[in-house]
């Protein structure tokens, strides 16, 4: 697994009135997402295409999150 979310630097602990929770990075995979992996018996994202083949899955991929917080 690889992705990431760039924020600025004001976001972590600049001037700004927004923050980011650095424990709150995760991955997004709610069951709809997700469809079961036969050779590996797991779970694997709900992909648009299969090859060539259209599925009319969502994406090749899970979304990350990551929650900001309101300073006041």
């Amino acid at each position: 697994m690889f992705d990431q979310i760039i924020v600025s630097k004001s976001l972590i602990n600049g001037p700004s009135t927004f923050r980011i929770d650095k424990d709150s990075f995760k991955v997004f995979h709610p069951p709809f997402l997700l469809i079961p992996d036969k050779n590996y018996l797991g779970m694997k994202p709900f992909s648009t295409f299969y090859g060539f083949r259209y599925q009319g899955g969502f994406s090749d991929h899970l979304p990350v999150m990551v929650d900001v917080k309101l300073l006041e």
